[in-house]
Order: C-alpha cells, then sequence, then structure tokens
C-alpha cells in the first residue's frame, strides 16, 4: 500500500496514539494529498491529534492554504477555529486567499480577520490596496485587521476612510488610527468629534486620548474656537484622559471592550462586535 494512503488510513481510523503518529509522519512527507484529511483532523477529539496535524498543513505550505479557507465555513467549531489558526502561521502565501472572503458570512469574515492579524507585516500591502474595495463590510474588516496590526503604512489610507459613506466604516477607521496612534492624525480626529454617529464621535475621542501629548494643542485650540462650543465637553474630558495616562494611572484607553478575539471567544461575543446596527453610543 502506498505509504501516504496508509497514514491517511491510520489518521481517520487509528488509535490516538496511531492518529498523532500518523500526522507526524505526514508533517515530515509534505505530500499534498494529505491536506484534506489533516484539516479535517482539526477537529479531532484528541489536542495531540490537532496539533499535529496544524504542523503538518503548516509544513506543506501553499496547496494547503485553499482547503483551509475553505474550513472557515466548516460546521465543526474545532475545525473553523484551528483553520484560521494555521491559516495565521501560513504567511504571505494566505494573505490574498483570506482578503478575498472578507465579503463572507460574518462568521467566515471574523475567522478571516484573526488570521490576516496573525499574519501581521506581510498582509498589509494587500490590506491597504482592499482598503478601496466597493463592500463597506470589506472595508470595515479590513480597517479592524490594520489598527490590530498597527503598521504605520496604513495610516494615510485610513485617515480618507474617515470620510467614508458608511458610518460602520468611519467607526472602524478611527478606531484603527487611535491604535496606531500616529500623530499626523489629530487634525482629522478632533474634526470626527463632530460626525454625525455618536459611536464615531465616542471612538474618535478614544483614538485622541490613546494618542496623548501630541493631541493636546489642536485639542485646546478647538475648545478655545466660539464655533466649536458643543465639542467643549468632549474635550474636557480627553484632556483629563491624557493628564492621567501622563501620570501613568491605570487607565483603558482601548477603543472598545472586544476587538479582534482570542479563538475560543468568537460564538460568544461576535454578535456584540459585528453585528449590524449597533446602537448608538452616547458620549456622557
Amino acid at each position: 500500500m502506498d505509504e501516504i494512503k496508509g497514514l491517511i488510513k491510520k489518521l481517520q481510523a487509528g488509535s490516538d496514539k496511531e492518529r498523532r503518529k500518523a500526522a507526524e509522519r505526514l508533517e515530515e512527507l509534505r505530500d499534498k494529498r494529505a491536506v484534506e484529511p489533516l484539516v479535517k483532523a482539526l477537529g479531532d477529539a484528541n489536542l495531540d491529534v490537532r496539533r499535529c496535524a496544524a504542523g503538518a498543513l503548516v509544513k506543506i505550505g501553499k496547496p494547503a492554504v485553499g482547503p483551509l479557507v475553505t474550513a472557515l465555513w466548516a460546521v465543526d467549531f474545532e475545525v473553523r477555529t484551528n483553520a484560521a489558526a494555521v491559516l495565521g502561521r501560513m504567511g504571505e502565501p494566505a494573505v490574498g486567499p483570506l482578503i478575498k472572503v472578507l465579503n463572507a458570512s460574518s462568521t467566515v469574515r471574523m475567522y478571516a480577520g484573526q488570521a490576516l492579524v496573525k499574519i501581521g507585516k506581510p498582509a498589509v500591502g494587500p490590506l491597504v490596496e482592499a482598503l478601496g474595495d466597493a463592500d463597506s463590510d470589506v472595508r470595515r474588516y479590513v480597517a479592524l485587521a490594520l489598527g490590530k496590526i498597527k503598521d504605520a503604512r496604513a495610516v494615510e489610507p485610513l485617515v480618507k476612510l474617515i470620510g467614508d459613506a458608511d458610518s460602520n466604516v468611519r467607526n472602524e477607521a478611527a478606531c484603527a488610527l487611535g491604535e496606531i496612534g500616529d500623530a499626523r492624525t489629530v487634525e482629522l480626529l478632533v474634526k470626527a468629534l463632530e460626525d454625525a454617529d455618536a459611536r464615531v464621535r465616542k471612538n474618535a475621542a478614544k483614538a485622541l486620548g490613546m494618542i496623548g501629548e501630541p493631541a493636546v494643542g489642536k485639542l485646546v485650540e478647538t475648545a478655545n474656537d466660539p464655533e466649536k462650543k458643543y465639542v467643549r465637553w468632549t474635550i474636557s474630558k480627553i484632556l483629563e484622559e491624557i493628564n492621567e495616562k501622563a501620570k501613568n494611572k491605570p487607565h483603558d484607553f482601548g477603543c472598545r471592550e472586544t476587538e479582534i478575539l482570542p479563538m475560543k471567544k468568537v460564538p460568544k461575543e461576535f454578535e456584540r462586535l459585528m453585528a449590524d446596527g449597533t446602537p448608538p453610543v452616547k458620549l456622557k
């Protein structure tokens, strides 16, 4: 019997030890015929088998990307989450296919976004290009991912999204700019304090708090503008936060409670983060 076929059979129906050993050997052989069975093994009941299957898929590399992306639609939660984790270890070959599925269902977009963030800097260039996508959901998820990667190359493209017609996109752009913390965005974020959407105003304020001291001058200037009276209270709260930060007192400057979440938390937290039509939050 062909060795690969024999190993696949053991991977599918052997004992715990046999399945683990089969996955380890398939990692050594790096044969693309084993990709589909290894992807299914990401949902194995045995943790060691899942880990070995993941390692084998990483070693096989590019031929495994397509089936792993397809696995983001899997019914089995373990398969979905582990496929996203493996894609995050694949690096540049996985970036393009992951971006292409950002217009899929909310759950798939979530897993794809996690993988892109894990890939990190190699994903920045393609993600920046995707900010021009016609689909507002794609732009929103791309902005979220870029904010978590925190690469300065994304600043100018994200700045353009502050003027996006979709308030959800503007909201994610404001959060992302705060995560990156580039002082060049201060003036634009101050203007965003007047956005028609309360969530954008709130996250622009938090972003300015995250940028900190470089924002103070423009904030004070705006507060002293007679035509900007309606943002003075908000600016006073931002300045208080910046002052607290300067004193090294504990303070949460995060844009929201939940960003791209650890794999196991996705089902519980997903609705709060990604549901469309999130109720506006008023600044208090």
